[in-house]
């Protein structure tokens, strides 16, 4: 069985024989499937598949998997099999994996920046639209507290307003990052995916606080001015 792309380059189809030089020894073959691999997957594959038995009489190799995970001791295991059998090939896979750590760890830090970039813009343009806003629930609140609604009252609206409004952020990141996560895991991945509830409700809460707290600190002069200057104000 030959991967596609193989035999393109070999230029054979289903039929041909091939005779394959593994060492020294020839070994003749026929092809009876042609694969297609995704090779961005992690799981093993290879680029020809031979029948079981048809490559017993030619020169092998073993590769054997052990799992140690202190650094230390895995490094003295490898320094005693390459003294004890020279022609043994260590391949110690906890560096590789230190190395796509560190490179992952490089992207992490880069998408928090971004999301801490967006959060601050956020910001920004919230306390943007509550000061152009601010008019308009100024005379909101001259006319509840003309109406008798006290000034708790007014703060308890205006709360409120802002945690609706921080509450509906949340979710909405919620939704956009989940399914921009399905689609990378399930499409290109090809992974299945499961939404991290709890990891996401964190940020959406802290959007939620922090919508609010902004909110109720921008409209501090709405509460604090009596109806009748807001009335003057609002009339001149």
């Amino acid at each position: 069985s030959l991967e596609e792309e193989v035999a393109g380059d070999l230029r054979v189809g289903i039929g041909d024989r091939i005779t394959w030089d593994v060492q020294g020894v020839p070994v003749e073959s026929e092809v009876t499937s042609i694969r297609r691999v995704d090779w961005a997957q992690f799981e093993p594959n290879f680029f020809v598949v031979f029948q079981p038995g048809a490559l017993e009489k030619a020169p092998q190799s073993f590769v054997a998997l052990a799992r140690v995970s202190d650094a230390e001791e895995r490094a003295t295991i490898q320094t005693q099999i390459v003294r004890r059998y020279p022609n043994v090939a260590v391949l110690d896979l906890g560096l590789v994996q230190e190395a796509l750590d560190r490179v992952l760890s490089k992207v992490a830090l880069a998408i928090r920046f971004m999301a801490l970039f967006s959060v601050g813009a956020g910001i920004i343009v919230l306390m943007g639209a509550i000061r152009v806003s601010q008019l308009q629930r100024m005379r909101e609140s001259a006319l509840l507290r003309t109406l008798g609604a006290t000034a708790a009252q007014v703060r308890a609206v205006l709360l409120t307003e802002f945690a609706v409004l921080g509450a509906l952020s949340g979710v909405t990141g919620i939704v956009c990052a989940g399914f921009a996560g399905w689609l990378l895991v399930a499409f290109f991945f090809e992974l299945p995916f499961e939404l991290p509830v709890v990891a996401l409700a964190a940020p959406a809460a802290a959007v939620t606080l922090l919508t609010m707290v902004v909110g109720v600190v921008g409209s501090r002069r709405v509460v604090r001015r009596t109806p009748l200057e807001i009335l003057r104000e609002t009339a001149e």
